[in-house]
């Protein structure tokens, strides 16, 4: 199975290790370059996505080549509502455009 997991924080990270673990191939975004590097040491496709930025996934990257994409970019107090608005307006246009698998979480 091929997982694509957007904003791989601790959580996410965690279910990066397991997933690769029992054999499947994982894709994972971050937008810090020390989890970039370590998220790759570890075997999992890594590359970085700032989705407050319009920095969205490499082209090579659509959602409809994964079987199972996971939804784990935060939102908490310290961002704005517009902020907000901007960062899950793009991650939505992203998921829209693609014929993406039928499986969001």
């Amino acid at each position: 199975m091929r997982i694509l997991i957007l904003g791989c924080g601790w959580l996410a990270e965690s279910f990066a290790m397991d997933m690769k673990h029992q054999g499947h191939e994982v894709w994972a975004s971050t937008t810090q370059y020390e989890k970039y590097h370590r998220l790759k040491t570890d075997g999992i496709f890594s590359f970085i996505a700032n989705f407050d930025k319009g920095s969205v996934l490499p082209d090579v990257l659509m959602p409809g080549q994964f079987d199972f994409v996971l939804n784990s970019i935060p939102a908490s107090q310290k961002n704005s509502v517009s902020g907000l608005e901007t960062r899950f307006q793009i991650l939505r246009d992203f998921l829209k455009t693609s014929n993406g698998p039928n499986r969001y979480f």
